[in-house]
C-alpha cells in the first residue's frame, strides 16, 4: 500500500460529501480494523485510496493521492462519473447493490399495473364508471415472453421473478455470457417479446439502445418498463409508440427532466411530452431505490462494509 496512511492501517477511506455521524461509525464497526476513514470535501485529503462518491470529476481524481478505486454507494454508474473514470484506466470503478431488491420490486410493481392496466381501471372506478371491466384489456403475464435488457443485480432479481409467475424469460448482458443474450442479438429477440423491462445503467453505449426502430420491433400489444434511466429509450419515439397504441401501456420509474431544487420539486415536468395526458401509463418519480425508507441506509452501510473489507482483502 501507499506511503501516507497512518500507521498500521491497510486501507485509506474517503466517504465525498455528508455522512450521518451514526452511518459512519456503524461503517467503521463493520469493516473493523485495518482502516482510515475520512468525510466531507476534497480540500485537504492527504491518502485516499478508496473514494466513496456517486458523482465524480477528473478535478476530484486528482485531488486523492494514491486513489486505487471509486466506490459509487449505490445501484448503477452515473454516466458522467463513467466518463471522467474513462481518463483514468488505472482506477477501478465499482458499485454496490444495497438497493436491487427494492429497484427490482419497483419493475415487477410496474409491470403488473401496466400489464393490468390498473390506472385507467382505478380513476373510472372512482367516477363509478365500471365499463373497464367489460373490456378485454390487459395482459397476462403466466406464458408471456418477457425480455430483461440488462441482466445485472436488479435484472437477475426481475427475471426469477417473472419465471416463478409462469413467464418465458430471456435476458442480456453486456459481454456474451451462458444463459444470457448479447444487445446484438436485439433484433431477433424484440419481435418474440411481450414484456420489455429496461434494467441497464446509463453510458455512451446504452444510451438510446431502444430507439423508434427497436419499438417498432416490438409486437404490437407489448409492455414496456424502465427502472434504469430516461435516455436509455429514446424520449419521443416513446411517446409517439404509447400514443399510437403499439405499446400497449408501459411503467416508467426514471425520466428525461428532473427538479434542479427543493422548490422545484413541485413543478418539474419529467419530459417535454406529455406523458401524464396518455392513460396507458404507469408513472413513477424515480422511487425505486427506496430512497429514504426506513432500513435502506443500514443496508446500503452493510453493503459498503462488504465492499471495503473485500477491497482489503478482508473477505
Amino acid at each position: 500500500m501507499n506511503s501516507g496512511i497512518p500507521g498500521g492501517f491497510q486501507l485509506a477511506i474517503h466517504l465525498k460529501g455528508e455522512w450521518p455521524e451514526s452511518s459512519l461509525d456503524s461503517l467503521k464497526e463493520l469493516c473493523g480494523s485495518g482502516f482510515s476513514f475520512s468525510s466531507g470535501d476534497l480540500t485537504h485529503v492527504q491518502c485516499c485510496q478508496v473514494l466513496v462518491s456517486g458523482l465524480v470529476t477528473g478535478e476530484d481524481i486528482e485531488k486523492c493521492p494514491g486513489l486505487q478505486t471509486v466506490l459509487v454507494p449505490y445501484a448503477g454508474i452515473p454516466e458522467s462519473t463513467g466518463k471522467a473514470l474513462s481518463e483514468y484506466p488505472e482506477i477501478k470503478l465499482e458499485s454496490i447493490h444495497h438497493n436491487a431488491a427494492a429497484t427490482a420490486e419497483m419493475a415487477v410493481a410496474l409491470m403488473l399495473a401496466a400489464s393490468k392496466l390498473l390506472i385507467p381501471a382505478d380513476r373510472a372506478l372512482r367516477s363509478s364508471d365500471w365499463s373497464p371491466r367489460y373490456r378485454p384489456d390487459g395482459l397476462i403475464i403466466e406464458d408471456s415472453r418477457v425480455l430483461v435488457l440488462g441482466a445485472g443485480a436488479i435484472g437477475r432479481r426481475v427475471m426469477r421473478i417473472c419465471e416463478a409467475m409462469g413467464a418465458s424469460v430471456a435476458g442480456i448482458r453486456k459481454n456474451e455470457t451462458p444463459g444470457f443474450h448479447t444487445a446484438a442479438q436485439l433484433p431477433v429477440l424484440l419481435p418474440e417479446t411481450d414484456i420489455l423491462i429496461v434494467c441497464l445503467p446509463l453510458n455512451e453505449d446504452t444510451r438510446g439502445i431502444i430507439g423508434r426502430s427497436q419499438l417498432e420491433q416490438l409486437p404490437r400489444g407489448a409492455v414496456l418498463v424502465n427502472v434504469a434511466r430516461g435516455p436509455v429509450i429514446d424520449e419521443e419515439a416513446l411517446f409517439d409508440s404509447l400514443s399510437s397504441g403499439h405499446l400497449a401501456a408501459a411503467g416508467i420509474d426514471v425520466w428525461y427532466s428532473y427538479p434542479s431544487s427543493v422548490d422545484s420539486r413541485s413543478n418539474t415536468a419529467p419530459s417535454r411530452f406529455d406523458f401524464g395526458a396518455l392513460p396507458n401509463v404507469v408513472m413513477s418519480p424515480h422511487r425505486g431505490g427506496a430512497f429514504g425508507l426506513e432500513g435502506i441506509e443500514r443496508r446500503r452501510i452493510h453493503h459498503l462494509a462488504c465492499a471495503l473489507r473485500k477491497l482489503s482483502g478482508k473477505v
